[in-house]
């Protein structure tokens, strides 16, 4: 079924901003439709993490200190004065999608680990650095396009 302009889903959110058109998800949206992106790699990059408790707590610790500042920078579009079509998503699905609590249960529960023991790798730091840039220019171009009269 078609979904209906204005409708409360991710692909309405989605189809209908125009912030979405430009920046980080025009990116994603042209390596994925490319062929670009290799899901072997991810897979073996999957087997790997599970290859032994040490490699999973790098894994889970480095998953949670990425994800922990996507939502937090999330958390930020969502409660601006002109949510971001990131923040409007995430106001209405972040119960579900939130990873970084149950990331450090696991790694508390199963690993006998916390987060703090694992600080970010430079890799990591540098993709979270990522991360708050992407957020920013999305923050920027939602607030631009809403003092132009446009959508959120």
């Amino acid at each position: 079924a078609a979904e209906k302009p204005g409708a409360d889903t991710p692909g309405a959110i989605f189809k209908t901003s125009v912030a979405n058109k430009i920046g980080l998800a025009h990116a994603l949206d042209g390596v994925m439709r490319s062929g670009a992106h290799d899901m072997k790699v991810f897979g073996n990059g999957t087997l790997a993490a599970l290859a032994s408790k040490k490699a999973y707590a790098k894994f889970a610790a480095a998953h949670y200190h990425f994800y922990g500042e996507l939502e937090r920078c999330l958390d930020d579009a969502a409660a601006s004065p002109h949510p971001t079509p990131s923040g409007a998503l995430w106001a209405k699905f972040s119960t579900e999608l939130r990873r970084a609590p149950a990331l450090a249960d696991d790694l508390r529960d199963l690993l006998g680990t916390t987060p703090e023991a694992h600080p970010p790798t430079p890799a990591v730091a540098a993709y979270m650095t990522r991360i708050g840039e992407a957020a920013k220019r999305e923050t920027a171009a939602a607030a631009a396009a809403a003092a132009k009269g446009g959508g959120d």
